[in-house]
């Protein structure tokens, strides 16, 4: 080989590695620069992992937790740990894998102990306010908590470990002008009614606890109907990551809650209420909750009490006996995990010589759902692909996987998401249209899920938003490909092939991109906490 032979091969040779790091690396990763760790001026040995900066996070080896004064135990996914605190209180943080070593983001850690950090150079110096520190060794952290999946998907995540909530201030602002909408609030077609099954029971705690709420007695008129005054309502951020909304009131309150399917706010529908002033609105200077408006609903004495976000969250509620009630907001679990660190499942729906998919003739030829779902799928990994995420596929041919077969794929991968794509039906009614995504049963992770990705693609598809909904509302015990599913797990119906409209769209190559662009950022909004922007289509037929 001459020289000048030999220079263009390697010429050629660098060009083709140049090009394969820019196809395989994260578009939008920043770069992880090691630091050094100092606590309250003691230096900390990190053994032989380095803590890493991104520019905005700190993200700490698992091992280095003791230096901070908590203990830390990873559940059995290793997604996420247990920490417990100095003064005894508890919390759930999201964990992430860097350079091979499980790590866990500072900023929580030193808003939980009241302290803070700055990073200089390759020194990272955190201060600590909480002194309830000791040099004795943690407590025991809490037992590892079976997967919410295993023990029926029950909404009641961390309830045991929860800190006791401190008398919070009353947010009482009559008069105050308020950003909270009461124009497209009041239309209850605007609310997730497949959420339903979030209406609890009571939680029994010791009547003499600090949860309990005194009782006063009905104030109603002598000889008429007993209302249930409603007197206050107040909000407390347990830490920048979780919230609680209380209710108070003199008597039993029934609630039934839902949310807004462009996830936006949360509606508490009260029975049998008035009011203890002329107060209806309370605004609240919280990271995660804007304020609640009283809206009143047609029924006589019912009240639909308006949660207004700023995030994506999560929620559950529960009565507090003897008259109140508690909404618990949090972000989702998987908020502040590193996206190109994580592992996404994508599952085209059915496939193979036995597929029971649906099908319809469109242009003169059947299009059957089968082909369809691989073709959105493969666009939907190429997107997620491209933002940095490690994406597997239960199938990349017309070939059949087992229903069971597919969430265990994702567990066994250890997966952090998992979503299966499929296309509607609804033989007799050409009406029906748009976009759903069921999660499985209450279960609130992958409920926040479908909310972010149903209203991504409604609006990239320029489909109506039909919602999130529970897979209960389909089959009694939920759906298969859900059931077993350890990690957030939707399954999204992207459009009705029986609506001529609707499968028009679905053989496009624009719409599956649209579809495929919007499942990759429901993702990311999901991962970041992100609300969805406001709803562009409505009116779908049930």
């Amino acid at each position: 080989m001459t020289h000048s032979h030999a220079r263009y091969s390697l010429l050629v040779i660098a060009l083709l590695l140049g090009v394969t790091a820019l196809g395989t690396a994260p578009c939008y990763a920043e770069p992880l620069m090691p630091v050094r760790l100092e606590v309250d001026g003691r230096a900390v040995s990190t053994g032989t992992h380095t803590a890493l900066y991104d520019g905005r996070e700190v993200y700490v080896p698992l091992a280095s937790s003791e230096a901070f004064g908590m203990g830390m135990i990873p559940r059995p996914r290793q997604d996420s740990a247990d920490v417990l605190l100095p003064d005894g209180a508890s919390h759930e943080i999201a964990l992430t894998r860097l350079h091979g070593a499980l790590m866990f983001p500072l900023t929580p850690i030193a808003q939980w102990l009241k302290g803070a950090f700055t990073v200089h150079g390759d020194l990272c110096v955190v201060n600590i306010a909480n002194k309830a520190r000791s040099d004795h060794p943690p407590a025991t952290p809490p037992q590892e908590r079976q997967s919410e999946k295993a023990r029926g998907g029950a909404a009641a995540d961390g309830a045991a470990t929860e800190p006791i909530m401190k008398p919070a201030e009353s947010a009482r602002t009559s008069g105050v002008d308020t950003t909270v909408s009461a124009d497209p609030v009041q239309k209850a077609d605007g609310l997730d009614t497949g959420a339903r099954e979030v209406q609890l029971p009571s939680v029994d705690r010791s009547a003499g606890g600090p949860m309990a709420l005194p009782s006063r007695g009905s104030t109603g008129p002598p000889g008429k109907r007993n209302w249930t005054i409603l007197r206050n309502v107040l909000c407390e951020a347990i830490d920048p990551s979780q919230t609680r909304v209380l209710i108070l009131a003199d008597g039993p309150l029934r609630p039934l809650v839902t949310m807004r399917k462009d996830a936006s706010q949360i509606a508490i529908d009260l029975a049998g209420i008035r009011f203890e002033d002329e107060q209806r609105e309370w605004i609240f200077n919280n990271p995660l909750v804007a304020g609640v408006r009283a809206v009143p609903l047609p029924t006589p004495g019912a009240t639909r009490l308006l949660v207004t976000l700023k995030r994506l969250v999560t929620y559950h509620g529960a009565l507090r006996p003897p008259d109140g009630y508690e909404l618990a907001v949090r972000l989702p679990k998987l908020t502040g995990r590193r996206i190109e660190e994580m592992t996404i499942v994508i599952d085209p729906g059915h496939g193979g010589a036995s597929s029971t998919g649906c099908s319809a003739i469109h242009g003169g030829s059947r299009i059957v759902e089968k082909r369809l779902t691989l073709q959105i799928a493969s666009r939907v990994r190429k997107q997620l692909a491209a933002k940095g995420l490690n994406v597997i596929m239960t199938r990349t041919t017309d070939k059949d996987v087992g229903l069971k077969d597919r969430p265990a794929l994702a567990n066994r991968n250890l997966a952090d998401v998992f979503v299966s794509i499929h296309v509607d039906d609804a033989p007799g009614n050409a009406r029906a249209s748009g976009t759903t995504a069921y999660y499985h049963r209450s279960d609130e992770n992958s409920r926040a899920l479908a909310h972010a990705i149903a209203r991504a693609v409604s609006a990239a598809g320029k489909v109506p938003n039909r919602g999130a909904r529970s897979d209960l509302e389909r089959f009694r015990t939920g759906m298969a490909v859900l059931r077993t599913a350890e990690m957030p797990a939707i399954l999204l119906e992207v459009a009705f092939i029986s609506n001529p409209s609707d499968r028009a769209k679905l053989v496009t190559e624009e719409f599956q991109t649209s579809v495929a662009e919007a499942v990759a950022a429901g993702v990311i909004n999901f991962v970041e906490a992100r609300l969805p922007q406001p709803e562009p289509v409505s009116g779908a037929e049930e």
